[in-house]
């Protein structure tokens, strides 16, 4: 029941054998060369991320000073707007009690009601009495 011996030089299947191994060599080759492209493009994926990630970080930097900036300025606006209230306050208390002197002393110094020669009349009078004490005050200085 063994099988036959063949007899002779052997001759292999080397062309048989060729064929698998080179296209092992080829699939080995198509594997190697997705390899180094996906190392590649992650390198410089990788490279792109780290730049764009640091625009990032920068501009964020630079929201966060904007923001902080903005914050102290409004901070100050409205300092300043309690201030004028308080300022437009005394100064419309100011005004009133301006007013109000300014009503009590009009009927001095306004005319109520004298016409003009009225009044010219009373200026007359007036200069007549300053006149007659400035005599006075002479006669009476001299002595």
């Amino acid at each position: 029941m063994a099988p036959e011996a063949e007899t002779g030089e052997y001759e292999g299947k080397a062309d048989q054998g060729k064929g698998i191994i080179g296209l092992l060599e080829v699939i080995e080759g198509d594997f190697q060369r997705t390899v180094d492209d996906t190392e590649s493009a992650e390198e410089e994926s990788k490279k792109n991320f780290e730049e764009e990630e640091g625009t990032i970080n920068d501009d964020i930097d630079a929201m966060k000073k904007d923001s902080k900036d903005k914050k102290d300025e409004l901070d100050t606006e409205e300092a300043d707007l309690v201030d004028a209230k308080e300022n437009l306050k005394d100064a419309k208390t100011e005004l009133a009690d301006a007013k109000e002197e300014l009503s009590k002393l009009r009927p001095q110094c306004v005319d109520l009601g004298l016409t003009f020669k009225a009044r010219q009349a009373r200026s007359k009078e007036e200069i007549k009495a300053l006149e007659e004490a400035l005599d006075i005050l002479k006669k009476y200085g001299k002595e």
